[in-house]
């Protein structure tokens, strides 16, 4: 037993051989400089527009982002690779809603009080067309398979449907209570409006007729299409916000956002964006488990939204301060740091001297 443990007091001993302790507590100092540290998040940026944002629609095409400024009666253009305004277009009084036709490379814009829309070229940026549609245009949405424009008039309680290659209006369907915002589901061919009387209207457009009327909770007003779950996710008065399936138009869920959930747009890879204009926050829907995995602070009174899947960054207009604010929604990328304080590196310098020389000017025996 003694023996024993004599031996193991020896390879204590061993170990705590001086130079070996030197070198390894010198290791240890060096461990600091190389901890991985995530990057800063970059903060929302913000660039003025005209007063009162409010649509907002990305041009996949050029980049660019535009911007329906209702009291100003115009529409910005902004970059996203500098987030500066390239141009600013007057429209018809107070446009609301806004759309992109990737087709044609052309903005729908719907003029809440001129009870008209206005078509924008984006290769010169400037109307070239208006068409008259119902009373009190609000909501609008694009079909890609028809190459149809679907318009909100909220006094007519009618959706007005236009033709893209004539731009002419073609059909127009009576809906129920005071129509609100748009949303297009490629997969059936049908247009999904919000009503005042808490009902959603399906309408097909091979018929522009309504095909389906589901009941929505509270006093539904933002959609948004889905399809990975093939489920509309529409906002309302109350705290949440109700996933209900396109097909059945049963309520999938009530996912808790917080008070006044206003706008909601298709994000990344299955995700909804919504803004709460009292809250000043935008959050992020996972269709997935139908919570909410991220808020965040983007400016006083948000109300329309917008991702960019180029960038993976959202843009949103800010009643408040009358400005777009972009945000990046990547989380960050841990990397290495060497940033150490001076006194750190200065020991390390001095370590590193005395244990390459020895006082007799050779290297040292470890």
């Amino acid at each position: 037993m003694v023996a024993g443990k004599a031996g193991s007091l020896g390879e204590m001993s061993n170990f705590a051989n001086p130079k070996k302790m030197e070198l390894a507590l010198f290791l240890l100092m060096l461990f600091p400089l190389f901890i991985p540290v995530a990057n800063a998040e970059p903060e929302a940026s913000s660039t003025t527009v005209g007063k009162i944002p409010y649509g907002i629609a990305y041009d996949l095409g050029k980049g660019e982002v535009f911007v329906t400024n209702a009291e100003s009666n115009t529409v910005s253009v902004i970059s996203v690779n500098n987030d500066t305004v390239l141009g600013t277009i007057a429209v018809g009084t107070a446009p609301h809603g806004i759309a992109y036709d990737q087709g044609k490379g052309e903005l729908f814009v719907a003029n809440l009080l001129s009870d008209s829309v206005s078509v924008i070229s984006d290769q010169n940026n400037t109307v070239i067309d208006t068409v008259s549609v119902g009373s009190g245009p609000h909501g609008i949405a694009y079909d890609s398979r028809r190459g149809e424009v679907f318009v909100a008039n909220e006094k007519s309680g009618t959706v007005s449907v236009i033709s893209d290659s004539t731009d002419m209006v073609i059909a127009s369907v009576q809906v129920r209570g005071i129509p609100f915002e748009m949303a297009y589901d490629p997969q059936t061919d049908e247009v999904f409006v919000t009503s005042s009387d808490s009902t959603i209207s399906a309408i097909s457009d091979k018929t522009d007729a309504v095909v389906a009327t589901f009941k929505a909770g509270g006093y539904p007003f933002g959609i948004a299409y889905d399809p990975v779950m093939d489920e509309v996710f529409v906002t309302g008065t109350n705290s949440s916000v109700s996933a209900i399936s396109a097909s059945t138009g049963k309520t999938v869920a009530a996912i808790q956002v917080g008070n006044n959930p206003y706008y909601i747009a298709p994000g990344p890879a299955g995700e909804m964006l919504v803004t709460r204009y009292n809250s000043d926050t935008i959050s992020v829907i996972s269709d997935k488990s139908n919570m909410v995995v991220e808020t965040a602070d983007i400016g006083k009174i948000p109300f329309g939204a917008v991702y960019d899947p180029q960038d993976d960054e959202v843009f949103t207009t800010i009643h408040n301060s009358d400005t777009v604010s972009s945000l990046r929604l990547s989380m960050p990328v841990p990397e290495f740091s060497f940033a150490a304080p001076p006194l750190l590196i200065g020991i390390v310098i001095l370590y590193l001297a005395r244990l390459a020389f020895s006082g007799s000017g050779k290297p040292l025996d470890v």
